[in-house]
Parts: C-alpha cells; sequence; structure tokens
C-alpha cells in the first residue's frame, strides 16, 4: 500500500515539474528524454496514474534544478532552501530565466495590494535598475553567460544575443515595480566599482570591443542620471513615501530581498553562485524585511532629503565609470 506521505510527495513534485513548463506537451517530452522512457510511460506519469520512483525524482531534479528537500520540509519548518548554479553547465542561463520568472510571477501577486512593500539590501545591479538600457542589459546576461557556459559560447559581446525568453520575462517588469506601494533599497557602495571591473576584464580578454565599451559606459551614465532624479523626487510623481533609497557604509555582499503585504510574503537570497528558492514563510519572510530595515542604521539616506550626500554619491559613481 503506497504511503500518504509518498503520494503527497509525487504530487508536490508534479506541481514542481509543471512549474518549469508552460505546456503539458514540452514537460512530458523533456521528462522522456530525462528518464529515457517511452512517451506513453511518461504521459502516464505526468497524468499522475503511475508513481514516479525516488530515482527517477532524483534525476529529474537534477536535470531541472528542483529542490527535493524544499517539497520533503514541513511549510511551517523555518528553513531556507538554495540553489547552487555551477559554472560551465549549459543550461545554467536557463535556470537564471527560470528564477527571474518565478520572481516575476511573485511580485505579480502583489502589485495591486495597497500595502504592497518591497525591500532589498543588494550586493549588484538589481534587475529594475539596469532593465531599460539595453546595451548594459545586455551585458549583465553576457557575463552570466561567460560564467556559466563558457567563453567557447560567449566569447563575442557584439554578436551575443540575450535569449527570448529572459527578454519577455523582463518586458513587464518595470510596469509592476511601478506598482508597487513602497520600495526600500539598500544600495552596496561598491556596486558601480565592482561592475565596472567586471566591464574591464571583459575588455582586456578582448570580449567587448572599443564601440561596445562606449555605449555601456553611456546606459550606465544614463542609468545613473535617471537614479538620481528618481531618488531626488523620492519616487515617480514626486511621491516622497514610494522609494527610499540608502547608501551602505559596509559592504552588503549578499542580495537579501522581500517582498510584504498583509496577505502575503516572501523573500530570498542571492550572489553570483547561489540563488534561494522563493520562500513564502512568513516568519523568514519577516526576519529578512527586519534585517533589511536595519541596515538603515549603517547607510545614508539619499532619497528625498539628503541633497549635499545624493549629488557627492552619484558625481563619484560618474567619475568610476568615467575611468573605464
Amino acid at each position: 500500500m503506497m504511503d500518504t506521505k509518498d503520494l503527497d510527495l509525487n504530487e508536490s513534485f508534479l506541481s514542481a515539474l509543471k512549474e518549469n513548463f508552460s505546456k503539458q506537451t514540452e514537460l512530458i517530452s523533456a521528462v522522456e528524454d530525462i528518464l529515457k522512457i517511452e512517451r506513453e510511460s511518461a504521459y502516464r506519469r505526468i497524468k499522475g496514474t503511475v508513481q514516479f520512483t525516488i530515482r527517477e525524482m532524483g534525476i529529474l531534479a537534477q536535470h531541472l534544478n528542483i529542490s527535493l528537500d524544499n517539497l520533503l520540509v514541513d511549510d511551517q519548518i523555518n528553513i531556507l532552501h538554495i540553489y547552487m548554479l555551477s559554472p560551465r553547465i549549459d543550461e545554467s542561463l536557463e535556470r537564471i530565466a527560470q528564477g527571474v520568472k518565478k520572481y516575476l510571477s511573485k511580485i505579480k501577486i502583489i502589485e495591486d495590494m495597497p500595502d504592497s512593500e518591497m525591500g532589498v539590501a543588494y550586493a549588484h545591479l538589481p534587475m529594475e535598475f539596469y532593465t531599460p538600457y539595453y546595451t548594459l542589459f545586455r551585458f549583465i546576461y553576457f557575463k552570466w553567460s561567460n560564467y556559466y557556459i563558457g567563453p567557447e559560447k560567449c566569447k563575442d559581446f557584439s554578436k551575443w544575443k540575450i535569449p527570448d525568453d529572459i527578454v519577455n520575462y523582463h518586458s513587464n517588469v518595470m510596469n509592476m515595480y511601478r506598482k508597487m506601494n513602497k520600495m526600500i533599497y539598500i544600495w552596496d557602495k561598491a556596486i558601480i566599482w565592482d561592475l565596472v571591473n567586471e566591464i574591464k576584464h571583459f575588455v582586456s580578454a578582448g570580449m567587448i570591443e572599443k564601440e561596445d565599451l562606449a555605449e555601456i559606459k553611456k546606459d550606465i551614465h544614463h542609468m545613473l542620471n535617471d537614479l538620481e532624479r528618481l531618488a531626488a523626487a523620492g519616487g515617480p510623481e514626486n511621491n516622497s513615501e514610494k522609494i527610499e533609497l540608502y547608501v551602505s557604509h559596509v559592504k552588503v555582499g549578499v542580495t537579501y530581498s522581500y517582498l510584504w503585504s498583509e496577505t502575503y510574503a516572501a523573500s530570498y537570497i542571492t550572489t553570483l553562485s547561489m540563488m534561494s528558492t522563493i520562500n513564502e514563510n512568513r516568519a523568514t519572510c519577516k526576519k529578512v524585511r527586519e534585517w533589511v530595515k536595519s541596515m538603515k542604521k549603517v547607510s545614508t539616506l539619499i532619497s528625498g532629503t539628503g541633497d549635499k550626500e545624493r549629488i557627492l554619491f552619484f558625481k563619484e559613481q560618474h567619475q568610476i565609470v568615467d575611468s573605464m
């Protein structure tokens, strides 16, 4: 007799599988190819008439970056699960795209809630900062592709194209963020410095030509100008309650993010090689929210007020960009 826990795990695993594919036919084909079984057998497993074995779950989880630990743990237990992105793995950029897709879908849940709040203490540029600037946008994903796929396939920035699915995932991001009721940003003071050094690395390796470098620099300057105007206004339409932008006096190191409302809460952490699953445990999210807000104590507010600090900060960032 099948244990009810096994049935629950199979149902949870099926749900996790379906999150990775927009069409059932694509999921069936993937299961067929990965497990090397007949299509009819794959179909029966997806329909739930035949249970996946633990071995089959393990194989699929490894290929599709699904955390079995996450499925086995009670939702009430306060544990944060992580995915490690391995260098030189062909599908890694697709995994990043899947993470972006899930993140945006979560934002969409609370974008129309009047009490929605997002907070980020970030070590790398948030997607909403670089998305509007196409050449900079391309560089961010070119960099990740180079790390995770390898320079053999990503060695010429001028010829490299962002995968369509990533472009599609980003197409609605700005509208989502504009609808957020409140946003708190803690800016790691080394972000632009680190970004410039990354760009210099690719230039010295001959992967970025002078013409593209000039366009990337132009985009970063444009981004900084827009952020300065946004910070001065306190947010869109001069809403001083909309955005709080702080510059941290200490290195953040890891990006901590949360989404918060009365009816929904989620959090995650990310570094260059590691990202957590979206954790929807309210107690965990509350701790991340409290930590992000605590960073204000070691940071300087440059939005709304603090004109002198804001002007000096952005002037310094432009000078760092000009050093390229």
